[in-house]
């Protein structure tokens, strides 16, 4: 019977297994269209991302914009989709062969990308320091027997050089390498100094030379790749697939649907055998012969009307019934039986109908219903009995309560023990392993048979000595339990760790066991020792951080004060590292780090300090210096070192670093001061020129302590409104005062009048050079609006825009606002930028530039021509004006070399239709010049010629007498 019960309940599991299967199988059909459909929307986007990264790089060529970040970004988007796509395609059915095309061209459009980024870095490298370097160059070699061809044929290398790197001009390569050679011969005559310095223009116009097929070609491959084509033949095969893939589906879901129906079917017969074969497994009951009140269950006899003719003491008192209270009772009519929830259970529903109906022997679960309301769980096993003709029953009650809940325990406890994610061990008294859950088995990687029998030490790694086991074996016999980590080894022989709890726990025979819970925690170990490692280590040089360093310096200083011995420190700030960010990315920049770390070590001995500090900042502690002048052998060492070129990417990068030192305890007698002082000393480095070092002295303390104290004072003069502007005419060749220059002035009552030259710097390190410089636009704009309406109607002033203001995002809207508040149309105010702020982010300078020029202001760059400026991008800014710098006016009509700058300029100017405004016009000889170089049209000059900048109140007075030749003062030249 046992095993027809087993046999059906195979069969069953084996149906419901089947149903499940076809259930999964199902959206596993749809899921190759769903597939399909997915694929198309990233190709889609691949697409999208392709088409971006062709317009980024066309512009990054032809300069139209210098920020590599959004193709970067791109390109690493597009390899990232690339290789997730890769695990999909080459398992997919006649996606094979197109996919495997399109990845190759992806790849070689990587590879040509990396590339482009190379080349496009050292020509554009190459062109600035050319076009930097060679105005100085024709300066210092004029008048030396060159001649005007010599410096023509460099102006003519220059442009045809600005074409090849704009990608434009190529087949000029051998004209330009021709104009080399000529100028190689002709300048050979000329002094070490000005010859180094001509090889190495020439070297930078080769390096263009070269370097520009190659680029033009890289360009071709990125535009024009295999990539686009074979993308979209992909794409077009994926979606015939899809459509292919749908049809399949509807059709393969048809028939899988049939077959779950008969399988319904089929269980359902099924489940009715099963009933049948239950019943009649249930074992004949044993006939009561002799009915006792000794046995220990209840012993009941029915008639064949149902009524009760015998009940022993035992079911009596599991009913709760006097003795003698049951006979002659109707069994199911008085609710003596019920089911699992206290419903009364009808007669004919019951196993004693069958029994006595059938005539066959019936037993199960049955529940009783006791006097006072109390179900009671029994196993009723029930046989026909034949009492004077009529065919009774003899049922046999046994309580099962107690059996049930144990049943109940052992089942939640055999759950627990076999379903825990913790590894639960037992071992007996001599420490035999005698079972194990399967999570235990998963952690140690052995199987349960290996384990039964053998004693845990078969795990131990002999990362912990016998001491550490007998501690453990001690505490767990002296206490009864024992946790804490242990290092042992799994089966492969791979090293983990694991926590432990372990008890001693006695069975109810007597007999000792020991449990043991065990988790494990190598990951997490780990992680604590990974953190460790951060919290005091930086990841990317594995140099001491910032946390340990002042730890570090915390020692040094201890040390210092208990040995009577000086120690130094230094601290370091890469040159020109942003640079290197920017042209060749984070990642040269990174490797540059790295390389500069390893060379800092090298540069000092084994008991000092070597610590990244943050960003291109280190700190280096030298214990038990003495002299200065060791610190500076020191110092010597890292500049050279930290100068040599870099093999970055195959390219060789030069740097440098800017060094502060400081020592104890002549510079400071705390860590804070040591460091401050440093810092101070560190920044007169870059103040110097940068790649050199400087001690740090008393001055430069007394010089902080003024800048906190202007910048101290500027906050108040913000707040009192100290700052007021003074204002310098600005006059045309007619001699008429038509704008002027407004120029910030500062009378402090602590400090008295404060110099612009002292007060901006202080406000540019503070950052309060953006709130002068809304103090300044307000306040010309209201005076403009004055002049307008008194002096003349159509007067503009200049106003200057700092690096803060022109960065910020709200510039645009600030001034329409100020513009509106005083009723000013745009064309009253020209806002002055120099060539370095537009210059830094080109692609967001033009847009700002356009949007000012939209609000109708003019625009003007100034200090023009001691910048770095590109004429390629100066000719797409919508500028109007372009401001000469004092220092070539100085030399008009007296040095040669300045007075051909400013002819370039005005030409420069007059070619794009632009205004020239010459600053720091001085002599009359200065304005004659300015005359003749511009033709006397086209030209504003300012300068102390006419005027310093005065109070607004004075302007207004003098502005009749504004006139060509009116010298300050009451000196006048005819």
């Amino acid at each position: 019977m046992i095993r027809v019960r087993h046999s059906h309940a195979t069969l069953g599991l084996a149906g419901l297994f089947l149903v499940l299967l076809m259930l999964i199988l199902l959206p596993g059909v749809a899921d190759k269209s769903v597939q399909h459909e997915t694929l198309r929307g990233q190709l889609q986007a691949l697409e999208g991302d392709a088409s971006r990264f062709r317009e980024l790089v066309l512009g990054l060529r032809h300069g139209l914009n210098a920020n590599y970040d959004e193709a970067n970004m791109l390109m690493d988007r597009m390899v990232r989709q690339r290789a997730r796509l890769d695990t999909i395609f080459p398992s997919m059915e006649g996606l094979g062969a197109p996919w495997s095309a399109y990845r190759d061209a992806t790849e070689s459009q990587a590879s040509s990308w990396e590339q482009f980024k190379r080349y496009n870095a050292v020509i554009q490298n190459s062109l600035r320091y050319f076009q930097s370097d060679l105005p100085g160059f024709i300066k210092r070699t004029h008048g030396l027997g060159l001649g005007d061809a010599v410096h023509d044929d460099l102006s003519r290398l220059s442009t045809a050089l600005l074409l090849q790197a704009l990608g434009e001009g190529i087949e000029r390569r051998e004209e330009i390498l021709s104009t080399l050679d000529g100028l190689d011969t002709r300048v050979g005559h000329l002094a070490t100094p000005l010859l180094d310095e001509f090889k190495r223009l020439e070297q930078h116009a080769r390096i263009i030379v070269k370097h520009s097929p190659v680029l033009h070609a890289t360009v071709s491959s990125l535009v024009h790749s295999e990539a686009r084509s074979t993308l979209s033949a992909l794409a077009l095969e994926n979606q015939q697939q899809l459509l292919d893939e749908k049809t399949r589906s509807s059709r393969y879901r048809a028939v899988l649907m049939a077959l779950v129906a008969l399988l319904a079917v089929g269980l359902v017969l099924l489940a009715l055998r099963y009933l049948d074969s239950q019943r009649r497994i249930t074992a004949q009951g044993e006939f009561l012969r002799n009915v006792t009140n000794a046995v220990e269950v209840g012993v009941l006899a029915l008639d064949g009307q149902d009524r009760v003719v015998f009940a022993n003491a035992q079911l009596e008192k599991m009913l709760g019934l006097g003795s003698g209270r049951l006979l002659g009772r109707q069994f199911h009519g008085e609710g003596f039986h019920v089911d699992a929830w206290g419903r009364p259970v009808q007669a004919e529903a019951c196993l004693l109908f069958q029994a006595r109906h059938e005539g066959v022997g019936q037993q199960g679960r049955f529940f009783l219903r006791a006097q006072e309301g109390d179900i009671i769980p029994v196993h009723a096993s029930a046989s026909p009995l034949q009492l004077e003709g009529d065919t009774g029953l003899v049922v046999v009650f046994q309580d099962i309560s107690r059996q049930l809940q144990e049943e109940k325990a052992l089942r939640l406890s055999g759950t627990v023990f076999e379903s825990s994610q913790q590894g639960i061990v037992i071992t007996d008294h001599q420490g035999t392993i005698v079972r194990a859950n399967p999570a235990y088995c998963r952690m140690t990687g052995y199987a349960l048979e290996e384990l039964i029998g053998q004693n845990p030490r078969l795990l131990k790694s002999g990362l912990q000595d016998r001491g550490f086991y007998s501690n453990m074996w001690a505490e767990l016999l002296l206490h009864g339990r024992w946790q804490g980590e242990l290092y042992n080894r799994r089966k492969n022989g791979e090293r983990y760790v694991q926590w432990a709890n372990i008890d001693a726990v006695c069975t109810e025979t007597g007999e000792m066991l020991y449990v043991g819970i065990t988790s494990d925690i190598s990951e997490l170990v780990h992680t604590r020792e990974r953190l460790a490692n951060l919290a005091y280590y930086d990841t990317l040089t594995g140099l001491p951080n910032r946390v340990l360093f002042q730890d570090r310096l915390a020692q040094a200083l201890a040390q210092a004060r208990r040995d009577q011995t000086g120690f130094g420190l230094i601290l370091a700030d890469l040159d020109n590292f942003k640079t290197v960010n920017d042209t060749l990315g984070h990642a040269a920049g990174d490797d540059l780090l790295v390389e500069v770390g390893q060379r800092l070590r090298k540069c000092v001995r084994e008991a000092d300090t070597v610590a990244r500090l943050g960003g291109d900042e280190f700190a280096l502690i030298l214990m038990r210096i003495e002299r200065p002048e060791q610190a500076a052998n020191v110092a010597a060492s890292i500049i050279d070192t930290l100068s040599r070129p870099y093999q970055i990417q195959g390219l060789d990068i030069t740097g440098g670093a800017s060094l502060g030192i400081t020592f104890w305890p002549l510079d400071g007698d705390d860590l804070d001061g040591l460091l401050k002082n440093a810092d101070v000393a560190m920044y007169r480095a870059k103040e110097r020129g940068r790649n050199n070092y400087q001690f740090f002295t008393s001055d430069m303390a007394d010089n902080v302590a003024d800048a906190l104290r202007i910048e101290s004072s500027l906050r108040k003069a913000l707040e009192n409104q100290e700052l007021t502007l003074y204002y310098q005419p600005q006059i045309n060749p007619d001699g008429q005062a038509v704008s002027a220059e407004a120029l910030m002035r500062w009378h402090s009552e602590e400090l008295g009048w404060v110099p612009p030259s002292r007060f901006i710097p202080v406000a540019e390190r503070s950052g309060l050079i953006g709130a002068l410089g809304e103090v300044a636009l307000r306040q010309a704009c209201r005076q403009c609006q004055i002049w307008r309406a008194s002096l003349n109607p159509e007067f503009t002033i200049a106003v200057n825009l700092s690096a803060a203001q022109f960065k910020n995002e709200g510039l645009i809207d600030h001034v329409a606002l100020v513009l509106h508040e005083f009723g000013l149309p745009g064309s009253a105010l020209e806002l002055e930028i120099t060539e370095g702020v537009v210059m830094e982010d080109v692609a967001r300078g033009q847009a700002v530039l356009k949007e000012l020029k939209r609000l109708g202001c003019r625009l003007a760059i100034d200090d023009f021509g001691t910048g770095y400026s590109s004429l390629a991008y100066l000719k797409r800014f919508p500028v109007d004006v372009l401001k000469i710098d004092k220092s070539f006016i100085d030399g008009l009509g007296v040095e040669a070399d300045d007075t051909a700058v400013a002819e370039a300029i005005v030409g420069l100017a007059r070619s794009l239709n632009l205004q020239v405004v010459a600053e720091g016009v001085e002599t009359a000889a200065q304005l004659d010049m300015l005359r003749q170089i511009t033709q006397r049209n086209g030209y504003l000059a300012q300068g102390y010629f006419y005027a310093p900048p005065i109070p607004p109140e004075d302007f207004e007075q003098r502005y009749p007498a504004f006139r060509q030749l009116k010298l300050v003062g009451d000196r006048e030249v005819s």
